[in-house]
């Protein structure tokens, strides 16, 4: 169940990341400003705000703004700008093994983090 929720989540931040709507495909430069590992922690945090949002949202609570800031926080937590994160996962979309390493990190990430809250009951 937490793998197919990933994969939904991840393909939900790719499209929702891609802005471009041209026939021509550009495919970014040989560099990102943001590695592996840390695109792997980053992309963590924000499956656990997207987790945490639609709680919120089932809850029928307001938290538009809250969701703009909390990208904030994760933005400022690892020293990158929005415009860098979009523009290392547009560089890593064409380079989908990079891409599949990175969510083998999250999913990794994802289930340490539920096998410690579920010890902690």
């Amino acid at each position: 169940m937490i793998r197919f929720l990933l994969l939904f989540f991840t393909l939900a931040l790719i499209t929702g990341c891609y802005c471009k709507r041209s026939d021509e495909v550009t495919i970014p430069e040989e560099k990102t400003s943001i590695s592996p590992e840390k695109m792997s922690e980053i992309l963590t945090d924000f499956h656990l705000l997207q987790s945490a949002m639609k709680q919120k949202q089932s809850k029928k609570e307001d938290f538009k703004f809250e969701n703009r800031y909390y990208h904030y926080l994760i933005f400022k937590k690892y020293n990158v700008t929005q415009e860098e994160f979009e523009n290392s996962l547009e560089y890593y979309k064409y380079r989908i093994d990079e891409l599949n390493n990175i969510y083998e990190d999250v999913i990794t990430n994802l289930s340490v983090l539920e096998s410690e809250i579920k010890s902690k009951k």
